[in-house]
C-alpha cells in the first residue's frame, strides 16, 4: 500500500459561541482549519486536519501549516502510511519540528491504517476505555456576568472543570477586572468542581502580582465576615 495523491483544503470554521475573547483582547470569530486528504493507490482514504489557534497562541500559523504541507507532501508521496516511524523520519528530513504541519499527515495515516485494518484508531492506539472522559470548559473573556451565565451553561451540559480566560488589559480594567471576572465565575460553585485561571501568556509578572493581591484580600474580607 503506497500514498498515491495528497489533497489539502482550506475552511473557515466558525466559533459556535460567536466571538472567542482571548487575554490583552484578542478575539476570534472563526478558525482557520487545514483538511488533509491521503489517497493510497489501492483506493483507501485518510483524513487528517490541523486548526492551530490563531497566529498569536503559540508558535504555530494556520498559512504555516499549508506551506509546511509544501514541503512534506513529496516527501511522503510513495510511502506505506502504516509506517508510522518511517513517515515520521521521511517528514523529519524534509522539514524541521513545525509539528502542526506534520499533524494531518500523521492523522491521515493513521486513519489509512485503522481502515486497512478494520479497526477503530483507539483500538489501534491501545483500545477504547469503558469510562467516560473528562472533560474541560473554556470560559472566554467577557463581562464578569456574561462570563458567570456562561459557566452556568457548561454546567448544565455535564463540565465540572473550567478554563476561565483573564488577561485584562490594562486599558479593559486590567487585574481588577479579572478578579471580578474569577470572583463571578466562582460565585456558584458546586462541590467537586474545579477552576483554572488562564492567562494565554497576555500577563506580566506585575499585573500577576497586583491579580494575586486582589485574590489574597478577598479571601481574608471572606474569613474576616466568617
Amino acid at each position: 500500500m503506497r500514498i498515491s495523491s495528497i489533497d489539502v483544503y482550506q475552511v473557515d470554521l466558525p466559533y459556535s459561541g460567536g466571538t472567542y475573547r482571548l487575554s490583552q483582547g484578542r478575539t476570534f470569530d472563526s478558525f482557520d482549519a487545514t483538511i488533509v486528504r491521503l489517497t493510497t493507490e489501492c483506493g483507501l482514504t485518510g483524513w487528517g486536519e490541523s486548526t492551530p489557534f490563531g497566529a498569536s497562541y503559540i508558535a504555530a500559523h494556520a498559512r504555516g501549516v499549508r506551506a509546511g504541507l509544501d514541503e512534506l507532501a513529496p516527501a511522503v508521496l510513495g510511502l506505506d502510511p502504516r509506517l508510522f516511524d518511517r513517515i515520521n523520519d521521511a517528514m523529519n528530513r524534509a522539514l524541521l519540528g513545525h509539528n502542526h504541519a506534520k499533524c494531518p499527515l500523521d492523522v491521515a495515516c493513521w486513519d489509512i491504517a485503522g481502515k486497512a485494518a478494520g479497526l477503530a484508531v483507539c483500538d489501534l492506539l491501545g483500545g477504547r476505555i469503558e469510562q467516560p472522559v473528562p472533560l474541560i470548559s473554556s470560559i472566554p473573556s467577557d463581562t464578569p456576568e456574561a462570563m458567570r451565565a456562561h459557566v452556568a451553561s457548561m454546567r448544565q451540559q455535564g463540565f465540572i472543570g473550567h478554563s476561565v480566560k483573564i488577561g485584562a488589559s490594562e486599558a479593559e480594567g486590567g487585574p481588577a477586572l479579572d478578579s471580578e471576572r474569577l470572583t463571578a465565575c466562582l460565585a456558584d460553585r458546586r462541590p467537586g468542581e474545579w477552576f483554572l485561571a488562564d492567562a494565554n501568556g497576555g500577563m506580566v509578572p506585575e499585573q500577576v502580582l497586583r491579580l494575586l493581591t486582589r485574590i489574597i484580600h478577598q479571601a481574608y474580607s471572606v474569613f474576616d465576615q466568617a
